[in-house]
């Protein structure tokens, strides 16, 4: 007996593992992909933009800041669409900061992989 394996199998069982978010627009469904199925070059903009967005958050009342806050949250929410719906995406949010930022912890919760199991000693 051979060990054989299908990519479209694969791909499902990982959809299954690394779950992504589903949302609504305006009638359309959009969905955010978990970070670990994004490509590297998403990956790495992505990672990057969740880095200032977490930098950020601590001076959110500094107009200058809120720009570059926005910047990285829809920069994250322009990429981790499938099927190149991110500008969709970003464009219903209408540039509402609060909502984006909603959106954003959602994903980040909805896709969390689960934590490894540990080895028995």
């Amino acid at each position: 007996m051979t060990n054989s394996y299908d990519l479209d199998t694969l791909r499902a069982d990982l959809d299954r593992e690394f779950k992504p978010m589903t949302i609504n627009v305006g009638g359309d469904e959009v969905v955010l992909r978990n970070l670990m199925r994004l490509g590297k070059k998403d990956r790495d903009a992505v990672t990057a933009a969740l880095k200032d967005v977490q930098d950020l958050q601590d001076d959110s009342q500094d107009p200058e800041v809120l720009v570059r806050l926005e910047n990285a949250v829809m920069t994250v929410l322009s990429i981790v669409p499938a099927d190149g719906k991110g500008k969709k995406l970003v464009a219903a949010i209408d540039g509402d900061l609060a909502l984006a930022l909603k959106l954003m912890e959602r994903w980040s919760e909805a896709t969390q992989s689960g934590e490894a199991q540990h080895s028995p000693a």
